[in-house]
């Protein structure tokens, strides 16, 4: 089978969505299948070009047996709003047209975040006259948490999201939840929506001196590590945690550790300076070939979002990230992710943006860890099982089978 996806972010770029979409694109390959990613020039999240990339009207290489095709766009940091629905738009355009210039797919894979890449998938299947599979991993409009759903423009956001499920051969989401939501208000029968989690990797592990190394460079020997690793944007809730990790037990010797990029980054290492707290480290985003030093080094990896329902249908990857590197979690999430943390027993779940909250279940996790180092060993070990990236890629394949 020839498959064209369509995706804003790939590797080098380091995010959740690009590590997801190269995962399945290789999977799909090895399978036998031929496979045609249509992507941008690597920039995320700064908006500046990768080393060793153009950002060109067009270029092509194979990467691990995937036909990676890049396109321009305009480039923009991950932060503020004109300049990123720019940068979002030039590549919306580009994805909705050099799908004509392509050798012909069996079948389009238009896969958010952007949204506007949904319709570019729209578009382009059309142009080409191939059946889509829209793959859909963030919520939107729903998931826009200043826009109220009462605005004329949330209506006008909701039509056109209806439009496309219904014009979508098949559709994937990343969680039950989304998959009833979908079905109930665009009216789309259940066997046509398939769900893929966001998945996790087989258990990831550091040499330990190399650990020692890092921690000792960090000034972090001996601390408990509360690590936080990713985009740090305004859907993540946390400046509050950060105000409140200063009431944390200092016969705890808790530490917490930031590492990313986004629209919060600077406004927490002012929140850092402000309070004085000499507990919290926030550093920049480092490349993805050093990510995984440090979330060796976390004795526990943060997980949070926004006090917002609409994030009940969410299950951040930042949970399976942890999983893969046998990290227990502490999460301020609710719904679905709420109920995977406490049924398979993988950490602690605290209210989110609610630091007594976050404070208190912090205490619990590490009294439990002392008493008993695998206090949560098992149930991360059912999680990669069950949630494996090769099983989310496979119910992918599984899909769009059969398709005409």
């Amino acid at each position: 089978m020839k498959i064209l996806l369509l995706t804003d972010y790939y590797p080098p770029e380091s995010n959740a969505p690009a590590l997801r979409c190269s995962y399945h694109a290789e999977y799909w390959a090895k399978k036998g299948h031929d496979v045609t990613v249509l992507t941008c020039a690597p920039n995320f999240p700064n908006g500046i070009l990768f080393e060793g990339y153009k950002n060109k009207l067009m270029s092509s290489s194979v990467v691990n047996g995937v036909n990676v095709v890049r396109c321009w766009s305009f480039m923009s940091k991950n932060e503020g709003f004109v300049l990123r629905i720019l940068d979002h738009l030039s590549s919306a355009i580009m994805f909705s047209i050099l799908p004509i210039f392509l050798k012909r797919p069996d079948v389009v894979i238009a896969t958010s975040p952007q949204f506007l890449t949904l319709i570019s998938g729209y578009i382009s299947s059309s142009l080409i006259r191939r059946p889509l599979v829209s793959e859909i991993r963030d919520m939107w409009p729903e998931g826009i948490i200043f826009l109220s759903n009462k605005s004329a423009m949330y209506k006008i956001l909701e039509r056109i999201e209806l439009f496309l499920y219904r014009r979508s051969s098949k559709i994937i989401v990343v969680t039950s939840s989304f998959a009833k939501n979908i079905a109930l208000r665009a009216k789309i029968p259940d066997s046509d929506i398939s769900i893929s989690y966001n998945g996790c990797n087989d258990y990831f592990q550091r040499s330990e001196p190399n650990i020692r190394d890092l921690r000792e460079k960090l000034n972090l020997e001996g601390k408990f590590v509360v690590g936080y690793a990713g985009t740090v944007g305004i859907s993540h809730g946390l400046d509050s945690l950060v105000s409140g990790f200063k009431e944390v037990n200092p016969s705890l010797n808790a530490h917490m550790l930031i590492i990313g990029s986004g629209a919060m980054h600077s406004e927490l290492k002012s929140l850092v300076k402000e309070k004085s707290l000499t507990n919290v480290l926030i550093l920049d985003a480092v490349p993805k070939n050093e990510i995984d030093h440090f979330l060796s080094l976390f004795d526990v990896c943060l997980v949070s979002l926004k006090d917002v329902s609409a994030y009940d249908k969410v299950i951040p990857s930042k949970l399976f990230e942890a999983v893969a590197h046998n990290k227990p979690v502490l999460a301020g999430v609710r719904g679905e992710s709420k109920s995977i943390v406490e049924s398979y027993g993988i950490g602690e779940v605290f209210h989110p943006e609610n630091a007594t909250s976050f404070v208190d279940k912090l205490g619990s996790l590490i009294f439990n860890l002392q008493n008993d180092s695998d206090f949560y060993q098992s149930g991360l070990t059912k999680v990669r099982q069950e949630f494996s990236r090769d099983r989310q890629a496979q119910v992918v394949l599984d899909c769009i089978k059969g398709i005409k």
